[in-house]
């Protein structure tokens, strides 16, 4: 009876709802004329005898093309913009109507023929510029209700290919550059004729002659004559370098004088009374202090070379990357000494704030009374050995209390204050070679605490030193390296009913051994993402091991008669190998929205000195960054039920393994305000664990993930994101098998709150 009557309530607010668009969309159009009508839909259909390469993404962007775009839907289902644009347009305008108008709101897209005509010529010059001719594009339009939709359709025909490519030019060492580096050609004998490709090619040589000294070349030197007269629908290009038009030569231009003003202010320039010369530079400073070496190593303009556009741009990166100056800035004045070309580099730099501090917030809650609170104040000091080092100190704080009347109010309360001391370069034994001028490489010391009373249970302390290197192999791609990674687990004044707890619970007693950690561990990051671009992947794997080396030198030092687990100065440490890798696709959808989709997959195996990985490097699911309707460590493992999650008793669900899968639609609402729609899945399993059979991995493990669905807003600033999620349980793995999903018995005191700093991936 319950259930039915639940039901009927559904299709009663899905009816409503329904009637609410059908009456608004309606609305929209009552304030037009006669002879107006609202743009509602572009189409465009891409029909072709002939094979079209690359269709897909001709017609993707064909469908970018049309002028006019109609108004911009919420969820794809409702004109919400317009909406407010119309209800505030219906009477004497005041400041807030005048706010919701034009702040919030959006005017009705009115169809145009000129402009349906005019996109008609844009959609053939497109298809003319990817080598299509002569293609055909007609359009029709269907006006009903005041609601014009517009079709387009368009027939490429027959595309054009690239045949022979050849080079020209006066200048024979010019030609000669040229010929040996045409192996990176944008265009290609029997590839697609594409325009784009013609202007990439004339970049590149462009590119290639300025690093090649010769400064003042510019693509506009390069010139093509192309050939169409092919009965096989082929194009001969021939590509032209031309000398300047005052009939002189190309120069190549070298690098004399290098001037570098490190507190330069660009709006009050003033004279310098500090000079210091430091091999080739020339440094002009009254103010700033930094050691003339840092910016000798970033500053690849060398004193005799010739001029190369590389090193000038990796001069500004580099720069630019040292963290300390806001603004960087390189002019070139030429001169001829003795015959010779010459260029003068004076380079000036702008310093950002020495000092900075930052606070960050986050806090989460749910409907049965768990609250969940954290800050985090951060000092940096960008240049404090004036080496342009980076120091930085962190102390986060947070509590998690309980509204419940039978249990502590403050349930965990823990407190991490952590410095970091990160330098420009690699600090290494040994001298590195070949190592990549773009690789921007870090050396990073971290020396951290953390305290974590968990209130009627246990203190547990950890004391965490480490160091490591980062740096890039390409733009796109990432390392961290960690070769040494030491942390100490120690938890004390654990109460009677914590340890009752223990006692029942193996695993768990194993994960929380006063413990030594040295490990070492490497992350990788990947993505296709560029300036650009509006699709992409993004990939990270970490691996992590820990106590081989320990395990060595006991085997060495050891006494024969000692047995497991073994002590390195008086405590047992842990071994084990863990891997985790974290996958992503962002998909635009529409001009305004995005699918984000992900999968985070992970295992760790103890071994050797361990049966159990250490409590730190346990895999836990649920919170704002994981399963969003599931609070912090409360999913699995597997189909394990712990009672003691409800009944007040300690209860902390951690696996071996994880896995986690999560889709996330996002969608503006209005210039900073942004909208997101959820749904997560997932869990964490156990390897072989006796104790706690239904929480181990085996194949129905499909079968066993938690899922949860909610929607969330985020105010989008660019530099800082406020991001409020609500989510409710939809599956339940300790449930039994037949009764997992909990879609019909849903309340609204299940919903969890989440609240912080940033997109969740």
């Amino acid at each position: 009876m319950h259930r039915e009557s639940r039901n009927y309530n559904i299709y009663l607010i899905l009816i409503g709802v329904f009637l609410i668009f059908t009456v608004s969309s309606c609305s929209n159009t009552k304030q037009l004329a006669e002879d107006q009508a609202l743009l509602v839909s572009n189409k465009v259909n891409v029909e072709s005898k002939e094979k079209i390469v690359k269709k897909r993404e001709i017609k993707d962007n064909l469908n970018n093309l049309p002028i006019q775009e109609p108004n911009k839907k919420l969820l794809s289902l409702f004109r919400l913009k317009l909406w407010f644009f119309t209800v505030a347009n219906r009477k004497n305008e005041n400041k807030f109507r005048y706010w919701m108008k034009n702040k919030v709101g959006e005017p009705p897209v009115i169809y145009d023929p000129d402009l349906r005509t005019r996109s008609e010529s844009l959609m053939k010059n497109y298809l003319s510029n990817k080598g299509h001719f002569y293609n055909e594009v007609t359009s029709k339009v269907i006006i009903k209700k005041k609601k014009a939709r517009v079709t387009y359709s368009v027939n490429p025909n027959v595309g054009y290919v690239f045949d022979s490519i050849s080079y020209t030019a006066t200048n024979n060492r010019i030609l000669s550059i040229i010929e040996a580096k045409k192996q990176s050609s944008a265009i290609k004998k029997g590839r697609p004729f594409e325009v784009d490709k013609l202007k990439l090619e004339r970049d590149r040589i462009s590119n290639e002659m300025q690093n090649q000294g010769y400064f003042y070349f510019n693509k506009g030197y390069v010139t093509y004559k192309l050939d169409s007269s092919n009965t096989d629908h082929s194009i001969d290009v021939k590509v032209e370098v031309n000398p300047p038009s005052d009939s002189t030569a190309h120069e190549v231009f070298f690098i004399d004088k290098v001037y570098v003003y490190p507190d330069y202010n660009f709006q009050r320039p003033v004279k310098y009374q500090d000079t210091t010369l430091y091999k080739d530079l020339i440094i002009l400073s009254n103010t700033f202090r930094l050691k003339p070496k840092v910016l000798r190593d970033v500053i690849y303009l060398r004193k005799g070379r010739f001029y190369r556009k590389m090193d000038y741009s990796l001069t500004v990166k580099r720069l630019t990357g040292l963290g300390i100056f806001k603004f960087v800035n390189i002019r070139f004045d030429n001169k001829i000494v003795d015959g010779k070309h010459m260029l003068d580099a004076y380079i000036y730099m702008s310093p950002s704030k020495k000092q900075s501090l930052g606070i960050d917030l986050e806090a989460n809650s749910n409907f049965e009374g768990l609250l969940g609170t954290g800050i985090s104040f951060t000092y940096g000091n960008k240049n404090m050995f004036k080496i342009a080092d980076l120091f930085t100190f962190n102390i986060t704080s947070g509590i998690e209390v309980e509204f419940n009347k039978d249990v502590s109010f403050i349930n965990t309360a823990d407190i991490s204050p952590e410095i970091t001391y990160t330098l420009n370069r690699f600090i290494l034994p040994f001298r590195l070679k070949n190592v990549s001028r773009n690789a921007n490489p870090k050396t990073k010391f971290t020396l951290g605490y953390n305290f974590q009373k968990r209130v009627n249970f246990y203190n547990l302390q950890s004391f965490n030193l480490s160091f490591g290197y980062e740096w890039n192999e390409a733009t796109n791609k990432r390392h961290v390296l960690n070769p040494f990674n030491v942390s100490f687990l120690n938890t004390t004044d654990e109460s009677q009913q914590f340890l009752e707890r223990l006692e029942e619970d193996p695993f768990l007693k194993s994960s929380f051994e006063n413990i030594l950690i040295l490990s070492g561990n490497y992350n990788y990051t990947i993505t296709s993402k560029n300036k650009n671009a509006k699709n992409f992947l993004f990939f990270r794997g970490n691996l992590d091991v820990g106590g081989n080396i320990l395990n060595s030198i006991m085997a060495v030092t050891r006494a024969d008669d000692v047995e497991k687990p073994y002590k390195f100065l008086g405590r047992e440490y842990a071994q084990y190998s863990k891997i985790e890798g974290d996958f992503r696709v962002y998909r635009e959808i529409g001009s305004n929205s995005r699918l984000v989709l992900r999968l985070d997959a992970g295992a760790g195996f103890p071994y050797g000195n361990s049966e159990v990985l250490p409590y730190v490097k346990q895999f836990y699911a649920g919170g704002a960054n994981s399963l969003r309707a599931f609070d912090v460590r409360s999913v699995g493992p597997g189909t394990f039920a712990d009672s003691s999650l409800s009944s007040g008793v300690f209860g902390d669900q951690t696996g071996d393994m994880i896995i986690e899968a999560n889709a996330e639609y996002r969608f503006g609402i209005f210039r900073w305000m942004k909208g997101a729609l959820f749904i997560d899945a997932g869990n964490v399993w156990l390897i072989d664990n006796q104790d706690k059979p239904k929480g181990n991995f085996s194949s129905s493990f499909y079968k066993e993930f938690a899922v949860g669905a909610g929607a969330g807003v985020r105010l989008d600033f660019s530099f800082f994101v406020i991001r409020f999620d609500w989510a409710i349980p939809l599956r339940e793995p300790s449930r039994a098998e037949n009764d997992r999903w909990v879609v019909d018995k849903l309340q609204f005191k299940q919903f969890n709150f989440n609240l912080a700093i940033g997109y969740p991936f």
